[in-house]
């Protein structure tokens, strides 16, 4: 039996941008949080074979373009953000130099 993986992106969210990044690959993309970046977006993870997205909430700035990438069949998990700061790397005083 073949053990298949679903290629993952995740989104950092903000009131203007949204950082995208793409697990264990080097792609990389920051577009306008707007609906014609939005639309950008979908067609550029579309382009990359991505199947499932992870976004923090992030005050609402998150609602259209979870909304977008649903209804263009992606399917987005929407974490809180202690969820994302537990998963996330620790820094430390002396990493932060």
């Amino acid at each position: 039996m073949s053990k298949t993986s679903t290629a993952s992106a995740g989104i950092d969210t903000g009131k203007r941008k949204l950082d995208v990044a793409i697990d264990d690959r080097p792609e990389q993309l920051q577009i306008e949080n707007s609906a014609e970046g939005h639309r950008r977006l979908s067609s550029w993870l579309r382009r990359q074979k991505i199947g499932r997205v992870g976004i923090e909430a992030s005050g609402g700035y998150e609602q259209p373009v979870v909304e977008q990438l649903r209804a263009d069949g992606f399917v987005v998990i929407v974490f809180q953000p202690a969820q994302v700061r537990a998963s996330g790397p620790r820094t430390t005083a002396s990493t932060r130099r």
